[in-house]
């Protein structure tokens, strides 16, 4: 741009200066003098040439095109996360959970600029960012792998955009819904062709873009029927198109994927709903998250009791000396969370050789999980990557059974299911050509989605308040929430947290 400025200016001084040479009386000496002078002239003004005609033909740069058909309604759907984001203050500084997930357009640079955005516009806010997109799975095996990736994370808000079919999308959503309180934004898809309306549009091009459209118009539906809020990133994406004579090839790296601009561009459409002014006066209070302020708990001799319905509760307080820290027990019910088989998680499974896809697409149990971690061991691989046999030990359990990958497995304790189709060893192989070799190992463990024991933060490992979860995963109706000080001393509380999904 600077460049393109200097030699307009410089156009346009060449021209100012033919103008006051015009006027003089040309001599032989002044004819003389003034030919290099010309001829510069005669060459500036046929190399600028092209650049006028390329300013004449350029549109001026014209605002972004809205992502929503009704400016009041940008933030309606993320109206908790916004509060929090906004409220956030250097003494008290809320955590907000953000969660990306969907397949290679959602693990592309546009959210880490999104999340850069984010900071700057909110530095006090504590942002807990996590991305999990997985390349290449559309819905049909996303729906899967969400069960280790994004239930148990329970954030505060998920971003979310995948290709697949509308059944398994929708799975997802609904999932979402029944099991968290997460805020959800959806984005419609980005324009990878535009077609001329002629006989020489490709039929199958055409078909693909009209379905995209009707998914974009099925989107908006969703959104409305499970509260989300939908970034229309197609409509506004051929507008862009269209207003800065673009190819939609000029936002692209290939055939799907974003370049840079076209990831600035994405980035900038999802902030709109993050950052735009008119989102924050849409900042309602949400009925799935409740705070009980610690001024209003009533402490028995070191002892709290609280009734709550949900699925989840967390405990918000201040850090504190070292030589002032408190520790509590807690009771769910009258018993220890640990005490729960739900509130433990399974994690993703590591990597196939040589691509970022989960070995196994999901894990299940039968039976009460242990902390610890497992480990799956490859023994004998068949020729074509297709058959594997296999033993598996936990760090706990220990060795826990043989199995393959062409029949269910069940361990020998019942604590780790595997099913024929969630094996991903041979699709691996077909899009890498790395083979699985002997003795190649799966990996993933379980964590707690609960703490016994609750200790208060201390001020050297924490800056402003945090929030601890006590228990997640309950069954979504009434609990008894129990704080038991050792101290014998009521502990300090800014607030306890309940979290309740809604129907």
């Amino acid at each position: 741009m600077k460049l393109r400025l200097t030699r307009l200016i410089w156009l346009g001084l060449c021209i100012l200066t033919a103008v006051l040479i015009s006027a003089m009386p040309i001599s032989a000496v002044n004819r003389s003098i003034l030919s290099p002078i010309l001829s510069s002239i005669d060459s500036s003004l046929a190399s600028s040439k092209a650049l006028f005609q390329i300013a004449l033909l350029r549109p001026k740069q014209e605002p972004l095109p809205t992502t929503v058909r009704d400016p009041a309604a940008y933030g309606s759907g993320i109206s908790r996360t916004l509060r929090m984001l906004s409220s956030s203050t250097p003494v008290s500084a809320n955590t907000v959970r953000i969660l990306f997930y969907g397949q290679s357009i959602t693990g592309q640079d546009w959210w880490l600029e999104l999340v850069q955005r984010l900071r700057a516009q909110f530095p006090d806010a504590h942002l807990v960012v996590e991305n999990r997109a997985i390349g290449g799975f559309a819905s049909p095996l996303l729906v899967r792998t969400a069960e280790q990736d994004l239930y148990p994370f329970y954030p505060d808000l998920v971003i979310f955009h995948v290709y697949g079919d509308e059944q398994n999308y929708e799975a997802i959503i609904a999932n979402l819904r029944r099991r968290t309180t997460a805020e959800i934004v959806l984005a419609s898809d980005h324009v990878t062709w535009l077609p001329s309306f002629s006989a020489a549009d490709d039929p199958e091009q055409l078909r693909v873009y009209e379905w995209f459209n009707q998914h974009t118009a099925w989107l908006e539906t969703i959104a409305q029927q499970y509260g989300c809020e939908l970034v229309d990133i197609r409509t506004a994406w051929e507008q862009h198109l269209k207003a800065q004579r673009l190819s939609p090839q000029d936002l692209l790296r290939d055939q799907v994927h974003l370049n840079a601009e076209g990831n600035h561009l994405m980035a900038t459409l999802m902030a709109s709903h993050l950052l735009h002014p008119a989102a924050a006066q849409n900042s309602q209070i949400d009925q799935r998250v409740s705070d009980y302020p610690g001024s209003e708990l009533n402490w028995q001799q070191g002892h709290l009791s609280l009734e709550f319905t949900g699925n989840r509760v967390a405990l918000v307080a201040t850090p504190l000396p070292a030589d002032l820290i408190h520790s509590s027990t807690i009771l769910i019910d009258g018993q220890p969370p640990s005490q729960f088989p739900e509130l433990y998680a399974l994690t993703r499974a590591s990597s196939a050789p040589g691509v970022g896809w989960p070995s196994l697409l999901q894990i299940r149990s039968a039976s009460p999980l242990l902390l610890e971690d497992w480990q799956l061991t490859i023994r004998q691989v068949s020729a074509k990557m297709d058959q594997f046999q296999f033993d598996l030990s936990g760090s706990q359990t220990g060795f826990d059974g043989s199995g393959d990958s062409q029949h269910p497995f069940i361990s020998n304790s019942q604590r780790i299911l595997i099913q024929p189709q969630d094996w991903w060893l041979e699709q691996s192989y077909l899009f890498t050509q790395q083979p699985v070799p002997l003795g190649f190992q799966i990996r993933w463990r379980v964590e707690p989605l609960f703490t016994d024991l609750y200790r208060s933060p201390a001020i050297p490992t924490r800056t402003g308040a945090s929030i601890d979860l006590l228990a997640q995963n309950l069954s979504n109706g009434q609990h008894r929430l129990e704080i038991i000080s050792k101290s014998g001393e009521a502990i300090p509380i800014e607030t306890i947290r309940v979290y309740h999904p809604l129907p």
